[in-house]
């Protein structure tokens, strides 16, 4: 299982999943492979965001517990992970129709919200508005 291989999932319906279909990694290879370094992305960059941007970036935004608040949402991400994984497993085998390995339901567990943890790569941005939409300084808006 190499890194490329994830890189090729969403624009290849066939290279990256037969790989990784092929390669069947084992649930905990996902979990500290994939699932650890990729949730520890959303806190490092709220983390950052919070303490370089402050209230530039969003009104109340400075003066947070960003060590305390990061962390539990890194734990909070680590654990659904565990429980999500879980819970596809028991959704699929509870009907007669399918039923799902533990080591499939894992996996979905672990692709399903690499979008999100990309996503958190905006956070990089230091404002949430683009300078045309933003409000002047001392304007008030009616």
């Amino acid at each position: 299982m190499r890194a490329l291989t994830f890189l090729k999932l969403p624009f290849n319906h066939r290279e990256g999943w037969k790989e990784l279909q092929a390669s069947s990694p084992s649930i905990p290879l996902l979990a500290w492979l994939v699932v650890l370094p990729m949730s520890l992305l959303p806190p490092v960059m709220l983390y950052y965001a919070g303490t370089h941007y402050g209230d530039a970036f969003m009104a109340g935004f400075a003066d947070r517990e960003w060590r305390f608040i990061t962390t539990i949402i890194f734990l909070a991400e680590i654990l659904s992970f565990f429980v999500i994984g879980w819970v596809i497993y028991a959704v699929v085998n509870g009907t007669e129709e399918l039923s799902i390995s533990y080591q499939d339901a894992y996996l979905l567990a672990t692709l399903a919200p690499l979008p999100l943890f990309v996503a958190s790569l905006a956070l990089l941005v230091p404002s949430l508005l683009p300078e045309s939409v933003r409000p002047a300084p001392g304007s008030t808006s009616n």
